[in-house]
């Protein structure tokens, strides 16, 4: 008896993970990247076609760009134009249309790329409803942050071509067919992001705006850019050109794993201007994606330190170079007021660029060599009053409070 009580307790459960599976999706064939809050899946389809109609709010510039990016993604899929409607000139359409819908509560509201939902307690307006019938799709929110997020739910609806980069590649006789569904969704994180480190390897502005698409379709809402390293200082600052000049390449790079012995001998580097900076930030944020970007200190200072070494320990008289390894080196930026000066005007042309709440300043492996055996570092540590030179390394980070 307790054998078959047994059984049967353990197949009421699997029946309960089977069937919530299928209310997520996963058995169905859906798989929408993060997993919705709720997908219940309906009996029916929608079908985009060529004479589908996009309906958006009209006194929302934030909308229109929405629209505007869903169309051009269909456009490279399918090679369909299609129309945009809004409410100023039109009526919502009895079948075959696709609707941006604000709540009223959210008409007015823009999105400041100033602000972000991890730092604002405004992750509520990340939210979105998704409602699709074989008459329609309706994509309902109080921001246009959640309408944004719930057209990334609906373009991982369609057949996997449709995320194609060329018309091209797309299979003929393909039908963009989705299931009915209703979704409602909310982030469960505020703060959604991925690091990409560009100062051992250099990314073009192509590559990073591809990346921030693949952000901006996983919902992501965080990009952060590590932008100097020991191996290249990949930001020109107009005061310090020479950070991008010299700092912004190496002789030679390391072939195959760390501790080769082996370097191609090739010079490699490269840099963004602060036009293509100004760009891709611009492109996030019409994305709902915040750039974070990363300035190393006060270790991983090998490519600032090559540029300019007197805001090194001087007193060493240390030979600095752009590595062309990987690792971590002992070169570090010297406590010292020419030092703070420099750093104070290269984050001064940083914020300019980035507008966003944050700037990274790194803070890791900072190695402490230098620092014991310069006079100049160990004369601060006895100015302040402080115990060593981890405390010092509080001290410097302090200086930017």
């Amino acid at each position: 008896m307790k054998k078959s009580i047994f059984f049967l307790k353990t197949g009421l459960f699997l029946l309960l993970v089977s069937l919530s599976t299928i209310l997520n999706g996963q058995e169905s064939g859906i798989s929408i990247i993060p997993a919705p809050s709720h997908l219940e899946i309906l009996h029916d389809e929608f079908e985009l076609k060529a004479d589908t109609k996009l309906f958006i709010d009209s006194d929302h510039p934030d909308l229109k760009r929405i629209a505007d990016q869903f169309r051009h993604q269909v456009q490279i899929a399918t090679t369909w134009n299609l129309e945009i409607l809004d409410e100023s000139g039109a009526t919502v359409p009895e079948s075959n249309f696709i609707h941006f819908k604000l709540t009223q509560e959210g008409t007015q509201t823009m999105f400041d790329i100033t602000s972000h939902p991890a730092i604002e307690g405004e992750s509520g307006t990340e939210s979105y409803t998704l409602e699709s019938t074989s008459r329609s799709v309706v994509i309902t929110a109080s921001h246009a942050r959640g309408i944004f997020y719930g057209v990334q739910s609906l373009r991982q609806l369609f057949p996997a071509a449709f995320e194609t980069d060329s018309y091209t590649l797309v299979p003929s006789g393909i039908r963009w067919v989705i299931p009915s569904v209703m979704i409602k969704d909310s982030p469960r994180f505020a703060y959604r992001g991925m690091h990409l480190d560009v100062g051992r390897h250099f990314m073009p502005v192509e590559f990073i705006k591809k990346y921030i698409d693949l952000l901006a379709l996983h919902k992501m809402n965080t990009f952060h850019w590590h932008l100097t390293e020991d191996q290249g200082w990949r930001i020109q600052i107009d005061a310090y050109p020479l950070l991008t000049e010299h700092g912004g390449f190496r002789d030679s790079t390391l072939i195959g794993n760390y501790g080769s012995g082996r370097y191609d001998g090739i010079r490699y580097g490269g840099f963004y201007t602060k036009d293509e900076i100004r760009e891709v930030v611009e492109y996030a944020r019409s994305r709902f994606i915040t750039v974070i970007p990363e300035i190393e200190l006060p270790g991983h200072a090998s490519a600032a330190l090559a540029a300019y070494p007197q805001f090194g320990c001087t007193d060493l008289n240390i030979e600095y170079k752009v590595q062309s390894t990987w690792g971590i080196f002992p070169e570090i930026f010297c406590p010292k007021q020419e030092t703070f000066e420099f750093l104070k005007t290269v984050f001064d042309e940083v914020m300019e660029l980035f507008p966003g709440p944050f700037i990274h300043i790194g803070g890791d492996e900072a190695m402490k060599h230098h620092w014991r055996d310069s006079q100049i570092a160990q004369d601060v540590i006895k100015r302040e009053g402080l115990s060593n030179e981890e405390e010092l390394q509080s001290y410097f980070i302090r200086v930017f409070d």
